[in-house]
Order: C-alpha cells, then sequence, then structure tokens
C-alpha cells in the first residue's frame, strides 16, 4: 500500500469516529450546553482546550526527557564508579607487599654490626636490649606488629653520634624512633646516647590461603 492510499485509510475512519461521536448523546447535551454559553465564554473555552492540548503535546516528550536525562546521569556515575572499581583492583593486583619486617634478633645484629663498623669499643658499650611499643599505641593501628631495640652507648664523639644515628636509621624495613643524648659527667665533650630502633609489620592473611589448601587437599583425598 502507498502513502495516498494509508491517507484516504486513516482520513476515512477518523470521519468514522467522528460521526460516531457527534451522533453520541453526551456530545449532544455538550454541544446545546455550548450553543447556550455566550461567546465570551465559548472563547475562553476554547483558548483554555488549544492550551490543554499544548500542555499534553509538551509534558508527554518532556517527561520522556527528564527520565533520559536522570538514567543518563545514573550511568555516568556508575561507570565512573566502575572505572575506580577495577582501577583499584590492578593497582591492588601490581602492588607487591612490604618485606616483613626484621624480628628483634635480626634487628639485635644489625645493630652491632653498624657498632663494628663505626669502631665502637666494648667500654663504650652499656647495653643492647629488646623493647615493646617503641611507638605510641595512638599512632599505630592494632592490625601493625612493632619491635624494638634500645642501644645504649657512652663516650661518643660528635661524629660517632651522627654517625651512628644515620647507619640506625638506614636499617632495611626499620626506623630510629628516638635519640636521647646526654653530655657525659666527667668530660662535657663526650656523650651518652641512647637509640631506639623500631620495625613495624602488616601480618599476612594466610587463613584464605590455607581454607584453599585444605580444600584442595580433600579433594585430592577424595
Amino acid at each position: 500500500m502507498d502513502f495516498e492510499s494509508l491517507k484516504e485509510q486513516f482520513i476515512e475512519q477518523f470521519q468514522n469516529y467522528k460521526s460516531r461521536i457527534e451522533e453520541s448523546e453526551y456530545y449532544i447535551r455538550l454541544k446545546e450546553g455550548y450553543d447556550k454559553l455566550t461567546p465570551n465564554v465559548q472563547s475562553l473555552l476554547k483558548a483554555f482546550g488549544v492550551f490543554l492540548v499544548l500542555y499534553i503535546l509538551y509534558s508527554i516528550p518532556a517527561s520522556y526527557t527528564a527520565s533520559a536525562n536522570e538514567k543518563l546521569s545514573y550511568f555516568e556515575e556508575n561507570r565512573q564508579l566502575t572505572r575506580e572499581l577495577i582501577r583499584a583492583g590492578r593497582i591492588a593486583k601490581t602492588t607487591r607487599l612490604p618485606p616483613p619486617a626484621p624480628s628483634t634478633q635480626q634487628l639485635t645484629s644489625n645493630i652491632e654490626r653498624q657498632l663494628q663498623t663505626q669502631q665502637i669499643l666494648s667500654s663504650q658499650k652499656l647495653s643492647i636490649t629488646p623493647i615493646s611499643n617503641v611507638a605510641a599505641k595512638s599512632l599505630v593501628p592494632n592490625s601493625i606488629t612493632q619491635s624494638g631495640v634500645k642501644t645504649s652507648l657512652k663516650n661518643l664523639n660528635l661524629r660517632q653520634v651522627i654517625k651512628l644515628g644515620e647507619q640506625m636509621n638506614s636499617i632495611n624495613s626499620s626506623q630510629l624512633m628516638n635519640m636521647v643524648i646526654q653530655a657525659d659527667t666527667k668530660d662535657p665533650h663526650f656523650y651518652n646516647v641512647d637509640y631506639e630502633v623500631a620495625a613495624f609489620s602488616v601480618p599476612r592473611e594466610t587463613k584464605v590461603e590455607d581454607k584453599k589448601n585444605s580444600r584442595f587437599g580433600r579433594k585430592n583425598k577424595k
């Protein structure tokens, strides 16, 4: 069917519906009531009818447009969130865990090695003792474990004080947390120093891996 035949068919159907409406009882009553109105009231009704039709024609596409804009903004927000989650997942996969912190024994041996390097005499060594909670608990989360060593030395010259501080701070996976310096009472040109070195570590989560291994072990046994 061509466009002309569809147009004629549409016009014919429209005329049929129009004639049915005009022959209906409700339409006849409305028509009689409308004819009895004054010309001013009839003009107002016509204007209101035109406004109502225009409002309907405008509101329908406007509502679809508002809904489409809302869905578009929702999609943009979710897309950005999805990108951030994917980026965070990639970073988590590629990020390597820091090396485990040295134990107290390892810290002690490293400190003794530094003392030998700086040619610290046995008479200058007071004590090398392990300590706990080197850093304040308010500064370190409960999930972080910490271990430390306190090294007390005496009769150090200024060069040795500075060099040992640098060496203590350069020990792998550890940090010089505190250094107390006091001038020697007998000779103020020498100093008594306490170095506090701490190592921090994050416990590795092995529970999930252990569960997986146990499951695989059970499957293999079966």
